[in-house]
């Protein structure tokens, strides 16, 4: 080409726009408005005959050569001095084609290069070439003057990154640099920015605070660790990086404004990575993620070394291990980055692995399979099968395995640890080549990617034309055996199934007894579930809201208290989580279910050893989740009292309920050598009504038999209050003793009768606990401070009903009725057994009294004189007065109490307990002298009496009998359940799912009418044996 074939092409538009549409433009005119806008610039035409020669010759070698002209020229324009860079064109023969290369292959660069020109020469003149990180990290804080504010400070640094990037760039799609070298240099930009950050905040804190001090008078130090590509200097283009600041000592600073240092390093760090995400108006230079100990996303972003460092050791999970590889210190303090690294060495590194840590590493590669099987059919170089995110797992993992006993394992680059693998005989020599090959291929493309599209760029595009910058920017050239696309595609694609056939080998050869996990397991261990996965997961088990019952499954998986292993109990947890949450998903509500059995296992601690146990029996596992589904009373007392998880597991294994015997032992063991009955005799309470609620909700007894035990629980503790209470009263007024007949002298005694569900030994869980006292002989106290026994006794039965119903801190230990007298309302709290029994004997006790004594029981006193009580009672009862009127009374009694209750009150209302209790005090009553033998307290006990006295036919003592216990175990679940109304069927249909399930029908509709069944019937037999007798 001549000049005057220059001049024709500029000044004949047709000409040279069919000139340029020869070198493979396709807008010919735009391109042709571009060499006419050189020209005009201020080139000479001797140097545009040099531009258009080079142009004739390299333009048909770009895949874009429209958009490098165009960019070119607006290169040319913007530039200072067009005409020297015309001249630069026209002396290196070099420069412009290397100039087209990056216009052509990233928007990035060229908007560099058109926004600064003079950037280029700053290309030329270091060629692309590696700088070292203490050189760049020095370049950059020289240009950063003292005392400079992070508002000056941000022009400077996006100005430094740019041009390094730039020249980094250059390096690779240029020099072709080899991938880690990029990745290296990268890293080293990175560092050098960090730690120009941090010099800057630390400059500025210290001005307003202070120095940080140690409590040993030394400054305190802080160092920024990173992980991941960073830590492991093979960061990408992305800019992204994982950051963690750690600093030694506790203290304070040295200013006016004195500070602690965690604060003070907390402002630190976060000025660090403002200035470097910058505002919201700015691009970052670089993205930071923080790694933050506590929680997922919440919690200081400064951590003391030795937090750090107990954190990882009792809650660190196996994906922070394979993390921690790569952790490097990369600003501030580097010899305390080292000491940490060095610290946490031999958590990272084990010479044995654990179950857990298997485990761990198990379900992370089950989660890579997964994320696999859900690919695009555009080709992951990160995360598809043979990619760079499963090859640096799978060598990660053999480091994992193996660096315990191999040091020089240790190491954070993956390509360095693939050649340690291999010196170590791990790998063969040609798994190492070919690994070594595919890995830097894969990460070369990567970063050529993210240069030419997009920083976040993985899929390997399907357009053609950026397929062919990429493999060009590679030096694939067209050839006799293909093109130099459809060649490169080839070659990646055989990298990624070479590289995913030996990763396969590796971790199947790791793997090769790996049964079929569970996917309720993987959640368990997954460190970032997506939602998508949550919601398959646990929406199969019944949750409705699988996010919130993700979130209490990651409660579960978590060891509240420091020093206990969240490793181990995550490890646990997930072996169980299969049947744990099958079993929730079939109680009536799973999430509340689950929200409560987090609640409670929180409270006791150590849910490791829990989820351990559940493992190894499983019947523990099913009564744990029933008892959370099912009783909001007994889950309370495990929540208040976690230390009677022991009591519940105890009663399993002694398969039957505590005797009378056994929990008077139980109790004297407890109290002896306590100052505190009164705490002491709730603990006891609560962990025998846990141990009688767990058989009671299993199904293990009959509800008399839990009758019992509920009675048994309460006379124990009744009877341990009237003995620590006669004791202080003992001390104050001396023992109370008989003055008269022939036991004067002796002591005089204490009686209490118990009536209702006490005195019939059938008490539910929060029944009152009714009694009136007695004492058995007049007299006085024998101490200094007489007192006569009446005042003795009434001021004992007085401080028993206030120990036993006062509410302090551990709440009300029963319910007792203060008013109740053995005899009139206005008698005393307490009168002799002389007074009782001439009351008896006056004819002026109303019916209602009768029926109570109809399940008095005496629970406290001597054994001559509960006898002697025993046989007054009765007489009474045998000698009830005028009976005919009896069954009037009696009907007239239940119709009033009727009243105001609701028809859902299964005491009270129709048909409820009452007229099954009222049926038989009143045969009771009747019948008494004929057939003394039916004079027995409890309810059940009575029926099955007067059914073989034949007072009740078969068919009717049956059917009392059924009813009977039926409602009354409904009224046991209510109480279970801690309802509000203690006696009603609930109106909510979750609660009468929870009762149905608790009682084991099918569905609520078949309690409820089963209940209305029962109530007819015993209304009917309350009119045909009382209304009409």
């Amino acid at each position: 080409m001549e000049i005057n074939d220059v001049v024709r092409l500029l000044d004949d538009r047709a000409a040279g726009s069919k000139w340029l549409a020869g070198l493979g433009v396709r807008r010919a005119a735009a391109a042709h408005d571009a060499l006419l806008a050189m020209a005009e610039a201020g080139l000479t035409t001797d140097l545009m005959l040099s531009v258009a020669s080079q142009l004739e010759q390299h333009l048909p070698m770009l895949g874009k050569p429209d958009l490098a002209l165009s960019r070119l020229s607006q290169f040319t324009i913007v530039a200072r001095n067009p005409l020297s860079i015309g001249s630069l064109f026209e002396r290196d023969p070099d420069s412009l084609p290397t100039l087209l290369k990056i216009l052509s292959y990233s928007d990035t660069l060229a908007g560099l290069l058109v926004q600064h020109p003079e950037s280029y020469d700053l290309l030329r003149m270091t060629d692309g070439q590696p700088v070292a990180r203490d050189i760049l990290v020095q370049e950059l804080i020289s240009e950063l003057f003292d005392g400079i504010s992070g508002v000056e400070a941000r022009p400077i640094l996006d100005g430094f990154y740019k041009r390094e990037q730039l020249r980094i760039a250059f390096g690779q799609l240029v020099r072709h640099q080899h991938a880690t070298v990029v990745g290296r240099q990268n890293a080293y930009l990175a560092d050098a920015l960090i730690q120009a950050t941090l010099n800057i905040a630390m400059a500025r804190e210290t001005v307003r605070r202070g120095v940080p001090l140690g409590r040993d008078g030394q400054p305190a130090r802080l160092v920024v660790m990173s992980v991941g590509k960073l830590g492991a200097q093979q960061l990408d283009f992305s800019g992204r990086v994982k950051l963690m600041f750690v600093y030694d000592q506790d203290g304070f600073t040295t200013g006016e404004q004195r500070q602690e240092n965690k604060e003070f390093f907390q402002r630190v760090a976060t000025r660090v990575t403002k200035l470097l995400a910058g505002d919201s108006d700015q691009m970052p230079i670089l993205e930071i993620e923080h790694v933050v100990l506590v929680g997922r996303s919440e919690g200081p972003l400064v951590v003391q070394i030795k937090d750090a460092v107990r954190h990882y050791e009792n809650s660190g999970r196996t994906y922070q291990r394979q993390e921690l590889i790569t952790m490097r210190p990369v600003a501030g303090d580097l010899e305390l980055g080292k000491e940490f690294a060095r610290k946490l060495e031999r958590w990272i590194y084990r010479r044995f692995l654990s179950r857990a840590d298997i485990t761990g590493i198990k379900a992370l590669k089950r989660r890579i399979d997964r994320d696999l099987a859900e690919g695009t059919s555009e080709l992951n170089l990160v995360e598809d099968g043979g990619g760079q995110e499963e090859t640096e797992f799978a060598i990660q993992f053999l480091q994992l395995i193996n660096g315990g006993n191999l040091p020089e394992l240790r190491v954070a680059t993956t390509v360095e640890a693939i050649e340690q693998l291999s010196e170590t005989e791990l790998l063969s020599s040609e798994e190492r080549s070919v690994l070594l090959d595919s890995y830097c291929l894969i990460t070369s493309v990567i970063q050529r990617m993210q240069l030419m599209i997009d920083a976040s760029q993985q899929h390997l595009p399907q357009d053609r034309s950026l397929l062919e910058d990429i493999s060009r920017s590679l030096g694939y050239e067209d050839a006799p055996e293909g093109n130099a696309i459809d060649r490169f595609q080839n070659d990646i694609s055989h990298a990624m199934q070479v590289n995913g056939s030996i990763v396969d080998r590796l971790l199947a050869d790791a793997f090769e007894d790996d049964l079929e996990s569970e996917p309720e397991s993987d959640l368990v261990l997954d460190p970032d579930p997506s939602e998508e996965m949550i919601a398959e997961v646990l929406s199969k088990h019944n949750f409705q809201r699988p996010l919130d019952a993700y979130h209490r499954l990651v409660d579960l998986a978590n060891e509240k208290i420091p020093f206990l292993s969240t490793r181990k109990c995550r490890h646990f947890l997930s072996i169980i989580a299969p049947q744990l949450l099958d079993a929730i998903a079939k109680t009536p509500s799973p999430d509340q279910t689950l929200d409560t059995l987090a609640r409670v296992s929180d409270s006791i601690g150590g849910k490791a050893t829990l989820w351990e146990l559940f493992q190894l029996n499983p019947a523990t596992l099913s009564l744990y989740v029933r008892l959370c589904a099912t009783s909001p009373y007994l889950s309370g007392v495990l929540t208040s009292y976690p230390g009677m998880i022991d009591e519940l597991m105890d009663s399993l294994m002694l398969d039957k309920l505590p005797t009378a015997e056994s929990l008077q032992d139980m109790v004297s063991d407890l109290l002896r050598g306590t100052d505190d009955v009164e705490a002491m005799l709730h603990v006891f309470k609560q962990s025998q009504h846990l141990s009688v609620g767990v058989r009671d909700i299993l199904g293990k007894e009959t509800l008399q038999d839990t009758h019992r035990a509920l009675s048994d629980i309460a006379e124990v503790c009744l009877k341990e209050i009237a003995e620590y209470q006669h004791a202080r009263l003992v001390e104050k007024y001396g023992t109370p003793t008989i003055t008269e007949g022939d036991r004067t002298g002796e002591p005089a005694s204490l009686l209490m009768i118990a009536l209702g569900k006490l005195g019939g030994r059938e008490p539910n869980y929060h029944s009152d606990c009714d009694v009136v006292f007695l004492y058995d002989h007049e007299g006085e106290t024998n101490g200094s401070n007489k007192t006569s026994n009446s005042h003795f006794f009434n001021e004992l039965s007085r401080r028993i009903i206030q120990l036993t119903t006062g509410i302090g801190i551990h709440g009300r230990l029963y319910e007792m009725d203060g008013s109740l007298r053995a005899s009139h309302q206005h008698a005393p709290l307490a009168i002799s057994l002389a007074d009782y029994e001439e009351y008896l004997n006056s004819g002026e006790v109303p019916y209602w009294q009768y029926q109570g004594m109809c399940k008095a029981r005496v629970i406290y006193g001597q054994s001559e004189s509960r006898s002697r009580v025993e046989a007054i009672v009765r007489e009474a009862l045998l000698h009830c007065p005028a009976k005919n009127q009896i069954a009037k009374e009696i009907h007239l009694s239940r119709i009033e109490l009727e009243k105001g209750a609701s028809s859902r009150n299964l005491k009270r209302g129709a048909g409820g307990t009452m007229d099954v209790e009222f049926i038989v005090q009143s045969l009771q009553l009747c019948y008494g002298l004929e057939h003394p033998e039916v004079l027995v307290s409890g309810t059940l006990d009575a029926i099955r009496v007067l059914t073989q006295a034949g007072l009740l036919s078969g068919d009717d003592g049956q059917l009392l009998e059924k009813s009977y216990d039926f409602l009354r175990s409904i009224e046991s679940g209510l109480r279970l359940m801690d309802t509000l109304d203690r006696h009603d069927i609930p109106e909510s249909i979750d609660q009468l799912e929870q009762l149905a399930f608790l009682l084991g029908y099918d569905s609520p509709h078949t309690l409820v009418t089963v209940c209305d069944r029962y109530r007819r019937e015993n209304r009917g037999r309350f009119t045909q044996l009382v209304s009409n007798a």
